[in-house]
């Protein structure tokens, strides 16, 4: 009440957004940012396993994929549930048409899933630390793929 709207402005404001969001850019942004967070997590994770805290860092790294893989595939978009783990994502991501993940990609993925699994569930933890490492470097590599193009 009172105030005047400049419904002009607010139309230029709406078509420079509509036109930013056909051309990617919105997307672009919103992948940059994911990138900044699960870096960070795994920044976090990288200073575990120096720590020698190999359990922790597992779970960070397969939380960092995880929900990085799941920016990405609603980027594109590919329908994520709530209820969707990191498989049935990676699944979706190496499906015909979409093929963000070769095959070959999505079973070293299904392995860290199962690495990750395993130290946050309690159980038994078998990994060498050589492993959670290479889980690590594999992590970033592809994070750093997926998340930084479109």
């Amino acid at each position: 009440p009172g105030r005047q709207v400049n419904l002009g402005a607010a139309l230029g404001v709406l078509k420079a957004a509509h036109e930013e969001y056909i051309r990617g850019f919105a997307i672009d942004y919103h992948l940059a940012v994911a990138n900044a967070v699960f870096g960070s997590l795994l920044n976090e994770a990288e200073y575990l396993l120096s720590k020698g805290y190999h359990r922790a860092a597992a779970v960070l790294i397969g939380a960092s994929l995880e929900e990085a893989l799941k920016v990405r595939a609603r980027a594109i978009p590919i329908e994520i549930k709530d209820k969707d783990t990191l498989v049935p994502v990676i699944h979706k991501l190496k499906a015909p048409g979409f093929n963000i993940l070769t095959e070959v990609q999505s079973k070293r993925l299904e392995a860290i899933a199962h690495l990750r699994n395993d130290a946050a569930h309690g159980g038994a933890f078998d990994y060498k630390p050589e492993e959670v490492k290479e889980a690590f470097l594999e992590v970033q590599a592809l994070l750093q793929r997926v998340l930084g193009t479109r």
